[in-house]
């Protein structure tokens, strides 16, 4: 059992870590490339729903906005897309866009393994 928690806590910590390494790189290229932004810490939130109500979109300058990791039939290429929040995302649309083959949603799994990418976020 002991070992089970060590395990799951170090799995946590190598998460976090990527997470921290991930918004470094961000944060790094856009200070590097001038961009103006504003960044906003927030709890998780994983749906539309719950974001709507944390009333976490009401900022003056921002929209909302949706994160999609796709990958497409082979598994082997992986894309993400941003759409506005009151948008839905057409997948033979965007795969015509992109000149891909049939496109569908990453697992968790994959989004972490290829970008470090969590449920909760980009960072």
């Amino acid at each position: 059992m002991v070992r089970d928690l060590c395990s799951k806590r170090t799995a946590a910590d190598k998460i976090m870590n990527k997470m921290n390494e991930n918004r470094k790189i961000v944060l790094d290229t856009l200070n590097e490339q001038n961009i103006e932004y504003e960044m906003f810490e927030h709890q998780a939130v994983y749906t539309v729903d719950e974001i709507e109500d944390s009333d976490l979109w009401n900022h003056e300058n921002g929209i909302g906005a949706k994160n999609l990791f796709l990958r497409d039939g082979s598994g082997k290429h992986h894309f993400l897309v941003i759409i506005r929040e009151d948008k839905q995302a057409d997948l033979k649309k965007v795969r015509d866009e992109i000149g891909s083959s049939r496109l569908s949603f990453a697992s968790a799994v994959r989004r972490f393994e290829r970008s470090g990418m969590c449920d909760s976020g980009i960072l």
